[in-house]
């Protein structure tokens, strides 16, 4: 019973991060080089996309627990394939923006004005 718990979890998780994934690509801003933006568009962008890893990392903690908890068959390692999927195609994006605003010091100046 305790494993539903956190199948639950995981998947409610999992749902939290398609939301902070669809406004992430309608509000989030990527493209540095414009210079049409804000620096508060750029903070969202960031805080968005932190939000998103965040809420992968839970799911895939919870749907783990729920995996060693489970006596039956249950959709415990639904979960964590779609966690580490998803942990993977976001997070080959992510390198690339912090690869960006990490190499190009103009973008930490707005970041931080």
């Amino acid at each position: 019973m305790r494993s539903k718990k956190y199948n639950t979890i995981a998947s409610s998780c999992l749902i939290l991060f398609l939301v902070c994934w669809i406004l992430l690509f309608t509000y989030g801003k990527y493209n540095y080089t414009v210079g049409d933006f804000t620096p508060a568009e750029v903070r969202l962008t960031v805080g968005l996309d932190i939000l998103q890893m965040t809420l992968l990392f839970m799911s895939l903690v919870f749907g783990l627990i729920a995996y060693a908890l489970q006596e039956e068959g249950g959709y415990a390692g639904i979960n964590i394939i779609m966690s580490l999927f998803l942990f993977v195609l976001t997070g080959m994006s992510d390198v690339l923006t912090i690869y960006i605003l990490v190499t190009e010091p103009v973008h930490l100046q707005m970041l931080f004005k």
